[in-house]
């Protein structure tokens, strides 16, 4: 699901990769083999916490406590940007 640009404007982001080293295989909204370049499944701790506007720190503490799950691939950790986007959702409303 992909959040139009009615939504509200930082969503789009949680759908977007930022570096290119963070999440190996990518794939293409339409579900052909076309790789879309601004569009990653996996990003690492770094971006997983400038999309929340969190600290990396933040995020550590987060996955350790089982609050936001992570993959390992490889020597790696990445954060698939709609467990992100359910994290925001659970959150909303809040106090």
């Amino acid at each position: 699901m992909v959040a139009s640009h009615a939504d509200h404007g930082c969503e789009n982001e949680l759908h977007k990769g930022g570096d290119s080293d963070e999440g190996g295989d990518q794939q293409s909204r339409g579900g052909s083999d076309h790789v879309d370049e601004a569009w990653s499944l996996l990003v690492d701790r770094r971006e997983a916490a400038r999309l929340l506007g969190v600290s990396p720190g933040t995020i550590d503490n987060l996955r350790t406590r089982g609050q936001l799950p992570s993959v390992k691939i490889g020597a790696r950790r990445l954060y698939d940007v709609e467990d992100l986007r359910r994290f925001v959702d659970a959150r909303k409303g809040v106090k």
